[in-house]
């Protein structure tokens, strides 16, 4: 293979390098080339610059508002950047599939219509779409089998079966999965499926398919069907990895989080998929649509995802389209959602997490361990290699060895498979049962995260990798450990209560912008109070420590005071610092009339002035001066009246300045009337 790839690159060189030394080819992938060599239309992701800006996602506390914000972002971004490539498209009669999640698009064209688009200058990148390859499953060692009737070996080593006794099932909790597909009438997981109410199925913004053709890896018809409106799994990956999140049946206890809803999408045909159908899943959970894709809603977007595939270097994917799935991952962070990815089956030597995306820093990597709490010899090692800076991974591991879970053989077919694939779900699960005992969590990936690294058991190895020891946590084995879920919820309850910031922000329409982070033990609520003196205060907003930021519509003229009153378990009520703005009126000038009979005033109506000078200046159209006095303002709302007579009928000019800065504060004229 390695083989032909190189004699199809030196072709690619000869034949489109060797006419000219145009730019725009320096844009596409040399895989791109080699792709359209083979003759006819050709397939590949066009990348454009730019990104909006979704820093002030991190403001918002509410997930589902969150969400809605990032993804209106990024598609009124996209409608702008992307509308010279589709316009191209259009002329030419060409197939393709815009993306928001990414700046990016799918373009099936001939040769000329590429080399078009890659001529424009917004176009970043033209990249290949290769086929990614499903994480491979390790035959499990059928003797290790659990029976029914218990609960798998895996759920109870991390505690999730303590949990569940305390009430935290991942009820209110929405687990998304994306992979082989689903078999959603399997008994242990279909109550769990959103889309099912007990009676009927509704499809609608609960499954999606990105599967349209046939892979080339593979033959004959699918046995599902493309562009499938109902669930259906063509592998047998999906369905194992979904019972292991939230599976249960009255004979077996099989998934972390039982009560938690499930929603699906199919991003690979057999087990082959290609960053398109990755990114247009990851596009659909960002806001699910209709079964017809249309009417997208980001408040029906899961929680976290979990992600069992990966591309290696031998499958096409390399540092030219990286960059595009990384973006994909980061945008659904940015969104409030957690994306939790298997670290890979090519262990145990070091630096073998090397492909995307569990080499990116904003996936959430899971390493497999077996029931004695040792690393599975086949789980990728970190630190990451192959893009970007070296980053220690796995981030934590989790049970992947001998799992029992659903099979996508019939609704009642149950087996073991062995894999970080196995491995992830229980981590997603975690983050579903965490969410449930604190919903605050929610839409919070990096409190998420914290919370699961800094709780798990800690596990050494005499393996150093990365120059980081095996006996420090964390370390590119284990992680930070393997997950257990009762020990983070003792983790967050055995907090002290610490007010981490408390900050408040005049903005520019004039209301107050008030943020605060808070940690802590059994937090019932936090009550927002305000004062204009600071010793008088009114509650202006209680919450159920569910949020982290108010915008204050009414502030007092003059000094505002906001203090936090957070209120635990037990009476105990603790008070943060005080903090103040200052809010003057936006100031504003209105001088009137704008004409001026002789013997009249003219009269002005400062606002939002207070404490400063002014002068007031007037010229006749000559540019001559005819008036000047300087004014101290007393008032934050002040009039001032000036007599106006001895010049001659005609139109005058007033500009006001302030005294000291010098700035022009208003220019106006009137009509002087003798």
């Amino acid at each position: 293979m390695k083989n032909i790839i190189f004699i199809y690159v030196i072709l690619s060189f000869n034949i489109m390098y060797s006419q000219s030394g145009e730019e725009w080819k320096l844009k596409v992938a040399d895989r791109v080339f080699i792709d359209f060599n083979k003759g006819g239309d050709s397939e590949y992701l066009v990348q454009l610059y730019g990104k909006p800006e979704l820093s002030l996602a991190n403001s918002i506390s509410d997930k589902n508002k969150k969400g809605k914000f990032v993804y209106t972002a990024l598609k009124n971004y996209s409608l702008q950047s992307q509308k010279n490539v589709k316009k191209i498209c259009e002329n030419m009669g060409v197939n393709y599939k815009s993306f928001l999640i990414v700046n990016a698009l799918l373009v099936k064209s001939d040769f000329e219509t590429m080399k078009t688009i890659a001529k424009l200058p917004e176009v970043k990148y033209i990249e290949a779409n290769p086929s990614y390859k499903i994480d491979v499953v390790r035959k499990a060692d059928s003797n290790q089998s659990r029976s029914p009737n218990a609960v798998e070996w895996g759920v109870e080593k991390i505690n999730a079966d303590d949990v569940w006794n305390m009430g935290y099932t991942g009820t209110g909790v929405v687990i998304g999965g994306q992979d082989t597909g689903y078999r959603w009438t399997h008994e242990a997981i279909k109550s769990k499926y959103r889309g099912w109410d007990g009676n009927s199925a509704d499809h609608n913004y609960n499954w999606h398919d990105a599967i349209d053709s046939v892979d080339t890896h593979n033959s004959g018809d699918n046995p599902c069907g493309l562009s499938i409106k109902v669930p259906c799994d063509d592998n047998g990956h999906g369905t194992h990895t979904m019972g292991t999140m939230v599976g249960s049946s009255g004979s077996n206890e099989i998934g972390v989080a039982p009560d938690a809803k499930w929603i699906g999408c199919r991003n690979m045909e057999r087990g082959w998929g290609q960053p398109s159908t990755y990114i247009e899943c990851f596009e659909w959970f960002l806001a699910p649509t209709d079964t017809n894709e249309l009417n997208p809603d980001a408040s029906m977007a899961p929680d976290v995802i979990n992600n069992s595939w990966y591309c290696p270097a031998s499958e096409g994917c390399d540092a030219s389209n990286y960059s595009t799935m990384e973006d994909a991952v980061n945008n659904l962070r940015n969104a409030g959602i957690v994306v939790v990815v298997s670290a890979g089956n090519s262990g145990p030597n070091c630096s073998t997490i090397n492909t995307p995306p569990n080499f990116f820093q904003s996936s959430f990597d899971v390493g497999a361990t077996n029931s004695m709490d040792t690393i599975a010899n086949f789980s990728s090692r970190g630190p990451t290699t192959g893009y970007g800076a070296s980053i220690l991974k796995p981030n934590i591991s989790a049970p992947g060895v001998n799992i029992r879970s659903s099979t996508y053989d019939s609704d009642s077919s149950y087996g073991n498979k062995s894999g970080t694939s196995m491995a992830g779900p229980h981590v997603a699960g975690a983050v579903a049962l965490l969410i449930d005992a604190f919903p605050s969590f929610k839409g919070n990936p990096d409190t998420i995260e914290h919370v699961l690294q800094n709780s798990a058991v800690f596990l050494d190895t005499d393996q150093s990798c990365g120059g980081v020891d095996g006996t420090e946590v964390p370390n590119n084995t284990y992680g930070y450990g393997r997950v257990d879920i009762l020990a983070a919820i003792n983790y967050v309850n055995s907090l002290p209560l610490r007010i981490k910031s408390f900050d408040a922000e005049l903005m520019s329409n004039q209301t107050v912008l008030v943020s605060w982070d808070v940690e802590g033990r059994n937090i019932e609520t936090i009550e927002l109070q305000r004062s204009n003196d600071g010793y008088l205060w009114e509650n202006i907003d209680v919450s159920i420590n569910d949020q982290s930021s108010f915008i204050d519509k009414s502030p007092f003229s003059g000094y505002n005071y906001y203090r936090l009153k957070i209120n635990e378990q037990g009476e105990i009520s603790t008070f943060s610092k005080i903090v103040f703005i200052e809010r003057k009126s936006k100031p504003f000038i209105v001088t009137y009339p704008t004409i001026v009979k002789k013997g009249k005033n003219l009269i002005f109506n400062i606002v939002g002035l207070k404490d400063r000078i002014i002068e007031i200046n007037i010229f006749n159209l000559l540019g001559e001066p005819v008036f000047q006095k300087a004014f101290s303002i007393l008032e934050e709302s002040q009039n001032l009246t000036i007599p106006f007579s001895g010049q001659n009928e005609g139109l005058f000019i007033i500009s006001i300045m302030d005294k000291k800065s010098k700035e022009i504060l208003k220019t106006s004229k009137f009509w002087f009337k003798t």
